[in-house]
């Protein structure tokens, strides 16, 4: 028997006050004309509804390795469905369970990933593939080794590149000639950026070279031993590119993501905080655990979605997901 996890999932209900109606082309004293009629109250709840919209793609995991056992068979299940897909792929600490358990998972099940497209989110310029803190060298530590894929299928922007903004032309159009992408994976950095998109960066942009924020290389300088340097500036896929997945799942794990949630949940759409362009995208989710969900309003930890998983085993995994 294999482990079974279960989360339940809250519905919130909606109740809105019926206010009657009528039209001014209608008789006086007409009983027919009397419209039940929500236009008041939808008027009075344009604020609730967006909130609603929110929490409906947010969704609450006990731990980090709850989501990623449901990451996990989410792309076998993307995989299976199509053995051609096109994945697009991120880096950093919060990813790494999730790739771990794929690999274990994709081995078990015997999963054909040879024929899977990817694309990946950034590369730092200056950073040779092989070097050991490239995305590249981190793909093939994390991920791409331990599967039989077809090399010649995986793209990671090249930190090396000559001409850099050729490169980032040729990248955005092989991406589009592979169709774009299904399924994109994304983290949250701390000040908000999503690939290497900082805060101010524009909606439309697409892959180009981005200056990193003193913020963002703070951050990163953990997985830079001793006195490396983190390098000023990414290849990152735009905004506009990674708004044209047709499927995203961010992830966000740990404390020290709980105020870029709250800003997230709290705030309107803006370039000031990238991740917040997520709430326009039809088929987003968020994926969080309980400790990057800490500062989250109280109503809404209560209100947000859960999913269903029951992992039972490789064999039958993806038709056992709420996915």
């Amino acid at each position: 028997m294999g482990k079974v996890a279960h989360f339940a999932l809250h519905r919130t209900q909606i109740c809105l006050a019926s206010v009657t109606y009528r039209p001014i082309w209608s008789k006086r004293g007409s009983s027919s004309s009397i419209l039940p009629c929500y236009i008041g109250a939808f008027l009075s709840s344009v604020d609730f509804f967006r909130a609603l919209s929110t929490l409906t793609m947010l969704h609450i995991f006990p731990d980090a390795s709850s989501i990623a056992a449901y990451v996990s068979r989410k792309l076998i299940d993307k995989i299976r469905r199509n053995r051609e897909v096109v994945l697009g792929l991120a880096t950093g600490g919060t990813m790494e369970p999730i790739y771990a358990r794929f690999v274990e998972q994709a081995r078990e099940s015997k999963l054909d990933v040879s024929g899977l497209t990817s694309f990946n989110l950034d590369e730092y310029v200056g950073l040779s593939a092989d070097h050991p803190k490239s995305y590249a060298a981190y793909m093939d530590e994390h991920l791409f080794r331990h599967l039989e894929f077809d090399r010649s299928r995986l793209h990671v922007p090249d930190g090396l590149a000559t001409d850099l903004t050729e490169h980032c032309l040729a990248y955005s159009a092989k991406l589009e000639q592979c169709g774009g992408v299904e399924l994109q994976l994304l983290g949250v950095g701390g000040n908000g950026h999503i690939g290497f998109n900082e805060p101010g960066t524009p909606f439309d942009s697409r892959c180009h070279v981005v200056q990193l924020s003193e913020r963002t290389r703070i951050d990163n300088s953990r997985f830079f031993e001793g006195n490396a340097i983190v390098p000023e500036h990414a290849i990152t896929m735009g905004l506009h590119e990674i708004m044209q997945a047709r499927e995203i799942v961010l992830v966000a794990t740990g404390e020290t993501k709980a105020e870029i949630l709250a800003q997230w949940y709290e705030r309107e759409v803006t370039e000031d905080v990238p991740f917040t362009l997520l709430k326009r995208h039809p088929r987003a989710k968020i994926l969080v655990d309980e400790a990057a969900a800490g500062l989250l309003p109280e109503h809404a930890r209560r209100s947000a979605g859960a999913l269903a998983v029951q992992v039972h085993g490789p064999a039958d995994c993806a038709s056992s997901l709420s996915i």
